[in-house]
């Protein structure tokens, strides 16, 4: 694995496809399945659904409707119409992302997973041992295979024993199995026979990405740790008080007294954070440039007077700004939207928060 690989080098373009072993999806798909199949499949199983629902009567179903509205029994075309819809869906978006957008995608989701909506639940997610989500796991698992160089030591063309390659990581077998099924479950390995494993494309390009190489154990051994103590910061200030809240859940996560560029500093973790802030801004994060172009389309920007200040209070800022003190406003919608509309002024919430000279009510998500 060549660590200093460019992350957006087309890995296609240096490997003969039609002789790799495994397909990105199961063993009876094609991986050659293009965006045009998909785009099919997903509307003439949206067309079924529709037509089924036409004389069906849910008016006034809504999400948040505290008792459900129970609706008639789908017949089987229905359910294998939805079935056909989901599957389809997610496989076109799989296809659009590549394995390192699907990566950048699923840390994207870790934060709203990881920021629970009441005291009970957020105690669970900070002890250790309590169950995650499925994206905190595909995360975590493929953190651990690149920690013991699993994707090196399976041969590019070839398949290998899981025995073999458990003795030659020195990790148990039954944990390394574990590890790459979950990753399997993600399109990433293919298992043969039961008994061994070789590469499919979307591992192939994954070793050869530096930003998830580097990016995702500085996510997992970071940013994750300090996520978690989120619950103990909060607690920590209804102890002792608004004056005595000068830590940041990374600092209760490492027990130091550090402000972030200090920790990277004395710990050498700048790389792995620029690698990070790569993956989650080069694109492949959809969220950030998504709710750029929502927000640029929807807000009547020209209703504000010339040099408002408008406070960004995207999920990553919240989190990254009680877990980091700040840190994380590369992320933000705001960057994008800063450079079409100059003549207003853009913050992160992470930066109005640690601000004393930005008006509270800015601080609080309005704008002025």
């Amino acid at each position: 694995m060549d660590s200093d690989t460019d992350s957006d080098t087309d890995s296609d373009t240096v490997m003969d496809w039609d002789n790799t072993r495994g397909p990105a999806y199961d063993v009876r798909e094609d991986f050659g399945m293009t965006m045009k199949k998909l785009a099919d499949r997903i509307s003439d199983a949206a067309a079924t659904w529709d037509r089924h629902y036409e004389g069906v009567d849910i008016e006034g179903f809504h999400r948040n409707l505290s008792v459900p509205i129970l609706r008639p029994r789908m017949p089987g075309r229905v359910c294998k119409a939805k079935e056909e819809l989901i599957d389809s869906a997610f496989k076109i978006i799989e296809l659009a992302a590549g394995p390192s957008g699907m990566i950048a995608i699923a840390i994207s989701q870790v934060n709203a997973i990881m920021i629970p909506r009441n005291t009970r639940k957020a105690k669970e997610l900070a002890m250790p041992g309590a169950n995650v989500n499925l994206q905190v796991q595909f995360i975590s698992a493929i953190n651990w295979l690149l920690h013991f160089k699993i994707f090196d030591r399976i041969p590019e063309r070839d398949v290998m024993p899981y025995d073999s390659l458990a003795d030659e990581a020195n990790v148990p077998v039954s944990e390394l199995k574990q590890m790459l099924r979950i990753a399997m479950a993600n399109h990433v390995f293919y298992e043969v026979d039961g008994k061994a494993v070789c590469h499919n494309r979307f591992s192939w390009k994954l070793a050869r990405d530096g930003d998830v190489i580097h990016g995702l154990p500085f996510f997992c051994d970071i940013i994750l740790p300090a996520i978690e103590n989120m619950v103990g910061r909060t607690t920590k200030w209804q102890v002792f008080g608004s004056e005595k809240d000068d830590k940041t859940a990374r600092n209760l996560a490492f027990d130091d007294d550090l402000d972030f560029d200090e920790f990277l500093a004395q710990t050498e973790e700048t790389h792995g954070y620029t690698r990070l802030m790569s993956l989650l801004s080069s694109g492949r994060s959809l969220p950030s440039t998504c709710l750029a172009e929502v927000a640029h389309g929807t807000i009547d920007w020209y209703s504000l007077r010339k040099g408002a200040l408008i406070v960004d209070v995207n999920i990553y800022s919240i989190v990254f700004a009680f877990s980091f003190g700040g840190m994380g406003n590369k992320l933000l919608t705001h960057v994008t939207l800063t450079a079409r509309l100059t003549q207003f002024m853009f913050v992160g919430i992470g930066r109005a928060i640690s601000s004393s000279s930005i008006p509270r009510s800015c601080a609080s998500g309005h704008n002025q």
